[in-house]
């Protein structure tokens, strides 16, 4: 009997039965545009190839899509606060890379990189905070995720001007 055998054979006295549900790609794809509501969810959705839907099945979509989001309202205050984390995480990591650039220099470079700050911390955070909506809604939709109590709490931290 091969080492992996033992866990993922089949065991007559084994009390756990494992059920794996499948769902289409596209569905998933079609939750997700409706979950994260960046526009007008039907174009959206035929312009990534999908096929339209019909007004009522729009209508059932946006009911669906709410009754995820509403699943998961607890954890919002998360999910934007990782999304902040994450944005300056990474704008912070790029203008490093920037500022230490030789080419980059120059003091009219560095202003605009300066000034180019919170345009990039907006998209991080937009991309960040639409990517984790749309895979917790969906996980927890698909019982892949569990929800439970999130409590954040403003911890000032010295010379943080961000709270």
């Amino acid at each position: 009997m091969s080492w992996l055998s033992k866990f993922f054979g089949k065991n007559e006295d084994d009390p756990f039965d494992f059920v794996s549900d499948e769902f289409p790609s596209s569905t998933l794809l079609r939750w997700f545009i409706y979950d994260v509501g960046v526009g007008d969810e039907n174009a959206l959705a035929e312009y990534l190839g999908l096929n339209r839907v019909s007004d009522e099945g729009n209508t059932k979509e946006q009911e669906d899509s709410d009754n995820r989001l509403v699943e998961i309202r607890e954890v919002l205050p998360y999910i934007d606060y990782i999304s902040t984390i994450s944005s300056d995480v990474i704008t912070a990591a790029q203008l490093k890379i920037l500022k230490e650039n030789p080419g980059s220099k120059s003091p009219e470079l560095q202003k605009e990189l300066e000034d180019d700050l919170q345009i990039m911390r907006d998209i991080y955070r937009s991309v960040a905070a639409t990517t984790l909506l749309g895979a917790i809604s969906i996980g927890v939709r698909l019982g892949v995720l569990e929800q439970g109590g999130v409590a954040l709490e403003e911890i000032e931290i010295e010379g943080d001007s961000n709270e």
